[in-house]
């Protein structure tokens, strides 16, 4: 790797690029880091800024090829991410760019750019001024040009948590991109234009669990992980960015669920031998107490293995004075054959009033089952078409599918 510096003082380079005053204890705080990179040479920048002066170590390491700066006394917003924080640059010249803690100094950040040859040349820059560190490929843009996007401010209760960015100027249309997580689920946030300048947030209790930072193709990416499905919106206005998030509110709602088959009717049988009644049966017991739990009182058409004729389903719903009502279906295709494509979950409504609870119950189930998209259906079903209420006949999956 080639390496040049102001004071031009070679490839295995230990620069002194500021000296801390004579017995200064206090720490250099708020080190984010920016990077961005020349759309048309590919050439990376990438900054980090303290507010007070500090001390810098270079080194390089081999196989793989490896520049190394040491900063201290140093320390990064909330001490950094355990284990530090890996972002994808995909430069010129550089792979990727690591930044953590120190864990042997607790007073030393560094950060580790991973470089794609041992030939890379890279620009070493310190701003005494503003106790800024750049380091960047040639024909890379100056600092400033890509505006940087910071981790938001944070206010939080047991429910709902507000994340609000300061993006100003607004350089194109923010978006959101929805993915699954466990129980939980990824929301991330695109800043078009923008370059990350944070290492991201442990948001602790509540619930949002915490906030990383990437690179994207178009512009900055806030990745956040939440506990449980939340609902969310997203507003832009005067300068701040402002994203809701915030558990669904079921509290006081009745809704009746419906386990499909049961008794003398097993329903289809999987490749295993399971029968959908079986299966059925134990995911309306836990979408039960799940509801419960939120607040919600729930009916059931069953609770235990035995036969229900449709009609005694439809009158159970209808007597029951519930909102809604979700009956649980797995699918198959005859004989258990396999066609490509038939894997995934469907949702059925008979009703114009039942359609945006039948959608929703499907996106639901494909972020949260991690299962296909199988579509979503206007059908004149028995159990659907004779009860009142918003309903929903949902196939969670193909029983016969092996996959």
């Amino acid at each position: 790797m080639h390496l040049r510096t102001r004071t031009r003082t070679g490839l295995f380079l230990v620069a002194l690029l500021a000296v801390a005053c004579a017995g200064q204890n206090a720490l250099a705080a708020h080190g984010e880091l920016s990077r961005s990179i020349n759309a048309g040479t590919r050439a990376l920048t990438a900054e980090i800024s303290f507010s007070t002066d500090f001390e810098v170590k270079t080194f390089e390491l081999d196989n793989p090829p490896r520049f190394v700066v040491d900063m201290e006394p140093a320390l990064l917003p909330n001490g950094g991410v355990p284990g530090g924080v890996t972002y994808s640059v995909d430069s010129r010249g550089v792979k990727s760019i690591r930044l953590a803690q120190n864990n042997r100094t607790p007073d030393r950040v560094r950060i580790v750019f991973d470089l794609k040859s041992k030939d890379t040349e890279l620009t070493l820059d310190y701003d005494k001024a503003a106790h800024r560190l750049t380091v960047r490929e040639p024909g890379a843009q100056t600092p400033g040009s890509m505006p940087a996007v910071k981790n938001p401010e944070v206010t939080k209760s047991a429910k709902s948590t507000v994340l609000t960015f300061a993006v100003t100027p607004k350089k194109g249309d923010f978006k959101i991109v929805e993915k699954p997580k466990g129980y939980g689920q990824i929301l991330e946030v695109i800043f078009p234009g923008y370059a990350p300048a944070a290492t991201g947030l442990d948001i602790g209790a509540g619930v949002v669990e915490s906030l990383s930072w990437s690179d994207g193709s178009s512009g900055a990416v806030a990745r956040i992980a939440t506990r449980a499905p939340v609902s969310h919106r997203l507003e832009y206005s005067s300068g701040k960015l402002v994203l809701r998030m915030g558990q669904p509110s079921v509290s006081g709602v009745h809704v009746c669920v419906d386990a499909g088959h049961g008794g003398k009717d097993p329903g289809t049988v999987g490749f295993d031998g399971t029968t959908e009644k079986e299966i059925v049966l134990d995911i309306a017991l836990r979408l039960r107490d799940m509801f419960q739990a939120a607040g919600a009182r729930v009916s059931m058409t069953r609770s235990s293995d035995y036969y229900l004729t449709l009609g005694e389903r439809t009158t159970a719903a209808n007597g029951s004075g519930c909102q809604y009502f979700i009956s649980i279906h797995g699918n198959a295709l005859p004989d258990h054959g396999s066609k490509s494509g038939r894997r995934g979950a469907q949702s059925y409504y008979y009703s114009p009033q039942s359609k945006d609870f039948a959608a929703a119950m499907l996106k639901e189930m494909v972020l949260m089952m991690r299962v296909g998209d199988m579509g979503l259906f206007e059908r004149s079903l028995y159990v659907t078409k004779n009860t009142r209420m918003s309903s929903v006949l949902v196939e969670i999956a193909f029983l016969s599918d092996r996959d």
